[in-house]
């Protein structure tokens, strides 16, 4: 529990630890389906963009040149660097969220 949590009544926090993400399952999402934009979909951000699709080109290209390899592995670093900001980021807005949700109450 983070010290934002500490601040929070307890129908707010039922309602965040319902709807924030985890990273290590998006983490998991990213590493098995992270070319099909997975991860993207259940963080909640953006999806379709050309990333994981050049990054399943480049593990393919991998295979007949080498050097490709090096791109694919630099794709995927941005993707898990990407993974960790959204999500900490859709946490802070769905916190928000719960406090304004309920503050009348």
């Amino acid at each position: 529990m983070n010290k934002d949590e500490l601040n929070l009544t307890t129908k707010q926090m039922v309602y965040y630890h319902s709807k924030k993400r985890s990273k290590p399952l998006a983490y998991i999402l990213g590493a098995f389906l992270g070319g099909f934009g997975v991860h993207g979909f259940y963080i909640g951000g953006e999806t379709g963009n050309m990333l994981g699709g050049i990054t399943l080109l480049a593990l393919i290209g991998s295979f007949i040149d080498p050097m490709l390899f090096t791109g694919h592995m630099l794709m995927v670093f941005s993707g898990v660097v990407w993974t960790h900001f959204v999500v900490d980021s859709r946490n802070k807005e769905l916190m928000e969220e719960a406090r304004t949700f309920f503050d009348g109450e």
